[in-house]
């Protein structure tokens, strides 16, 4: 039976894509909202892993011997990257805000 399983969900995977592709090429600001979304999520999820990271790293420790400055630098190339990617996440998610609004105004007249 879960060899047959197998089978059926082999089979639905390309009318997923299929499925997936047709509605990206029909309403590409759906497309590119999905896009943004999940690059502002990965972007939040990463903020929080750093804000853990810097919280146990100067708390961990007697006074002065870790400070916010130190934990700062060894991440801070995590936050120059946590940072593009949530610019990219914010101007995905408005480009297709803006495309379906085009897509509404251009299907009324």
């Amino acid at each position: 039976m879960s060899k047959k399983r197998k089978q059926t969900s082999r089979h639905q995977q390309p009318a997923r894509t299929e499925a997936m592709q047709v509605d990206n090429d029909q309403q590409p600001g759906r497309a590119y909202m999905r896009r943004g979304a999940v690059a502002l999520g990965a972007g939040f999820v990463l903020l929080i892993i750093q804000f853990i990271f810097l919280f146990q790293y100067t708390h961990t420790s007697g006074p002065g011997d870790h400070s916010f400055s130190a934990a700062l630098a060894t991440v801070i190339g995590l936050l120059i990257i946590d940072g593009v990617l949530l610019l990219i996440g914010l101007s995905l998610l408005g480009y297709g805000f803006w495309l379906k609004r085009q897509e509404r105004l251009s299907a009324h007249r």
